[in-house]
């Protein structure tokens, strides 16, 4: 499984993406800046280091695009090939940073290296204003960044939107500015809990699935079958025209108030409530 994580620069990829890897156990790819060779250099001269700078990211993240699709772990990867493409470079021709040449060139290697992958299984996109990412930068204090433009910033932050409007796959988006999600531990809790809706379709109506909770969970297994029976009726009914029907597909687990009520096919510590009253089968 491929887990993404875009967003501007200093929004918290980083940040977000080690804290995933903790609470989750999964792999992570950092983005490479500290052992990057262009990137002090483009941010002294973005006219003369934009195309080899672009071209580094696009290689290592193309790379890394490959690895993963090979990969049978689970990995969430710190920025994205797409936001090289969509975004950082896009901007740079747009502010004349980069000539329309180097761009064309750029652009057609991207659609070549599109054409052999495909989207992530969940894009999650840190949204962040500009005070907000100005902060973030002053705050992690890396001296290459401090050069930063607010004009380079805003249109960065204004492409970020448009692609993330009309992107096509599944996407978790994060409000970078009022979720904190690295100082408070609710914020960071209400990430994964909207993480396990987006990949695994489970999680708590109300709150926290704990005992004497009033969630309900069940886990259906597709490939399993169950017959329908009286004795396995804990609900309140008087008549089930379905005895003895047999499902394509069955239920695992129930999870009933915060307690497992229900495990392979089986009822446990529940008394039944109501009368089951035998009528026959039901023809349809």
């Amino acid at each position: 499984m491929h887990i993404a994580i875009a967003g501007n620069i200093g929004s918290g990829k980083t940040t977000l993406t080690r804290m995933l890897v903790k609470r989750y156990g999964w792999t992570p790819r950092y983005e490479p800046v500290d052992v990057n060779p262009y990137l002090e250099d483009f941010y002294k001269d973005m006219y003369r280091w934009s195309f080899n700078l672009q071209i580094y990211f696009l290689n290592k993240r193309f790379r890394d695009v490959v690895d993963i699709s090979k990969s049978k772990d689970t990995i969430i990867q710190d920025r994205t090939i797409f936001e090289d493409a969509r975004i950082f470079a896009p901007n740079l021709h747009a502010q004349g940073y980069m000539s329309d040449r180097d761009f064309k060139n750029y652009r057609d290697l991207f659609d070549l290296m599109m054409s052999l992958v495909g989207t992530p299984d969940l894009m999650i996109y840190i949204r962040s204003s500009i005070p907000n990412l100005i902060s973030q930068i002053s705050k992690r204090g890396r001296d290459f960044e401090q050069s930063i433009r607010i004009d380079y910033l805003t249109g960065l932050n204004d492409r970020y939107e448009e692609w993330i409007a009309n992107y096509p796959g599944r996407l978790l988006i994060v409000d970078g500015d009022t979720l904190k999600f690295e100082s408070n531990p609710e914020d960071f809790k209400a990430i994964t809990e909207q993480i396990d809706a987006k990949l695994y379709g489970l999680f708590p109506r109300k709150g926290s699935l704990n005992p004497g909770s009033d969630a309900d969970i069940i886990v259906y297994d597709p490939g399993d079958s169950h017959v329908i029976r009286a004795e396995d009726c804990i609900a309140n009914v008087d008549y089930n025209p379905y005895e003895g029907f047999v499902t394509a597909g069955g239920i695992r687990q129930v999870w009933l108030r915060g307690s497992l009520a229900v495990e392979g096919g089986k009822v446990l510590d529940q008394e039944p409530k109501g009368k089951y009253m035998a009528r026959g089968k039901c023809s349809l």
